[in-house]
C-alpha cells in the first residue's frame, strides 16, 4: 500500500507529472504575499495541506521539515473528506533555503533548493492568516530542472496551501 519513493525523486517531480490536469480549489487571490520566512528554522515541524482533488483522485500532501532535510508525502484518499487513506508516497529531499525573490506576479517568495533532485522552486509563509500557512510553488509547466528559470508563481490552492500540524499522523514507510 505505502510505497518509497526513491531519494532522487521530489514531491516537484511528482507533482510535475500530474501538472496538466486541472487542480480544483482556492483560486489566486489579489493579495501579494509577503514571505515571513527568516531562516530554514521557521519551516520546522509539519506542515499538511487540506483535502484537495487532482483528476479523480482525492489526496492531501505533506511536507515535514527536520534541520536540512523534509520528507514529502502524498496520500490518496478513498473519499472526498479525505478520511480512508488508500495509497501514499514518499519522497526526502535535503534542501537549502536560498534568497528572498519577487515573482512576475509581485509575491516576495524565497528559492528553495532541492538538492537531492537538483530541483529548483520558491516557498512563502504567510503569517497574515490564521493559522500561518506554507505556500509551495505551482508545478504546472514549470522547469524545475533549471536553477535560473525556476517557478515563481505559488500555487494557491488546497494542495499548495499547507498549515503547521506537527500532530498530523504522517504515513509509515515500508
Amino acid at each position: 500500500m505505502k510505497a518509497q519513493i526513491k531519494p532522487l525523486i521530489s514531491l516537484l517531480s511528482i507533482l510535475a507529472l500530474v501538472s496538466g490536469v486541472a487542480v480544483q480549489g482556492k483560486e489566486d487571490g489579489d493579495s501579494k504575499i509577503v514571505s515571513a520566512i527568516s531562516s530554514s528554522s521557521d519551516l520546522q515541524g509539519t506542515w499538511v495541506s487540506s483535502c484537495g482533488k487532482i483528476g479523480d483522485k482525492n489526496l492531501r500532501i505533506a511536507a515535514s521539515f527536520d534541520n536540512n532535510q523534509v520528507e514529502f508525502f502524498m496520500m490518496i484518499y478513498g473519499d472526498q473528506k479525505c478520511s480512508k487513506m488508500t495509497d501514499s508516497s514518499k519522497a526526502v529531499e535535503s534542501f537549502r533555503l536560498g534568497k528572498k525573490v519577487t515573482s512576475a506576479s509581485g509575491d516576495v517568495v524565497h528559492e528553495i533548493d532541492y538538492l537531492s533532485s537538483k530541483n529548483y522552486a520558491v516557498i512563502a509563509l504567510d503569517k497574515s492568516v490564521s493559522p500561518p500557512a506554507l505556500i509551495f510553488a505551482d508545478p504546472t509547466g514549470a522547469n524545475v530542472s533549471n536553477a535560473s528559470n525556476r517557478p515563481t508563481k505559488l500555487w494557491r490552492n488546497s494542495l499548495g496551501i499547507r498549515v503547521k500540524d506537527n500532530g498530523f499522523k504522517l504515513p509509515s514507510a515500508k
